[in-house]
Order: structure tokens, then C-alpha cells, then sequence
């Protein structure tokens, strides 16, 4: 059996507003040092710091416009599961890593309340 150590990465850029997605192997994250991952606009970018036997990932919020940090295991980002990190400020999605087929639906899904909070003029 081959295990697949990747992973996919989507995240709104708060500058261009942007859905970004990366797809991630193991052989991306060097031991010592630390992974960015810009934008396609250059203006926002994501950092994953490995730490142990966790990743601390930075993400830009277009909520707050604050830079949020997260830890996962790196067991864990590995696994086909998707895990989705919010803005504790509005308890909204900001980015979220998972297999390409879960990371789509989540997508979709975030997209989907984005649309109907503009559509109904909410206040986050």
C-alpha cells in the first residue's frame, strides 16, 4: 500500500479576495526551516513552521485583517480529513487543508454562506 503524504491548502486572500488552493507533499515542509505560500497577487501569503511534532501555520485573515496562528499535529495534516481554521473574531472558515475532493466541497460550502451573508446584508 502507498500512503500519500499530501495534502491540499485553501485560503481567501485578504488582498485580492482570491480563493487560493496549493497542493502540499511532506517534501515541501523542510525539517528546520519554514514554508510560504503566497498569493497569486503577492500581496498575502500563508507560513507553515514546523515545531516538534506540530505545524504552527500563520494565516492572513480577510475577515479581521489579522494574522491568525493555528497548530496541527503533523500526523494530522496528512490524513485525508479536512480541517477547516476560523476567525475567532466571526467564527468564520479562513483556510482549510484536506484531501483535493474534501478541501472542493469545503469550498463550495464556504462560498456558499459567503454569498448568502452578502446576500442578506449580515454584519460580521
Amino acid at each position: 500500500m502507498v500512503i500519500d503524504y499530501s495534502t491540499y491548502l485553501g485560503y481567501k486572500c485578504p488582498s485580492c479576495n482570491d480563493f487560493s488552493t496549493k497542493r502540499l507533499t511532506v517534501f515541501d515542509l523542510p525539517g528546520k526551516k519554514h514554508l510560504k505560500i503566497q498569493c497569486k497577487c503577492g500581496e498575502s501569503h500563508i507560513e507553515i513552521h514546523p515545531k516538534g511534532t506540530q505545524y504552527i501555520i500563520k494565516v492572513p485573515c480577510f475577515i479581521c485583517s489579522h494574522v491568525h496562528e493555528f497548530s496541527i499535529s503533523k500526523k494530522k495534516l496528512w490524513t485525508s480529513n479536512i480541517f477547516a481554521y476560523n476567525c475567532a473574531a466571526s467564527n468564520m472558515d479562513i483556510c482549510a487543508f484536506g484531501s483535493e475532493k474534501l478541501l472542493k466541497k469545503w469550498q463550495n460550502e464556504f462560498f456558499a454562506i459567503l454569498n448568502y451573508i452578502m446576500e442578506n446584508d449580515f454584519d460580521y
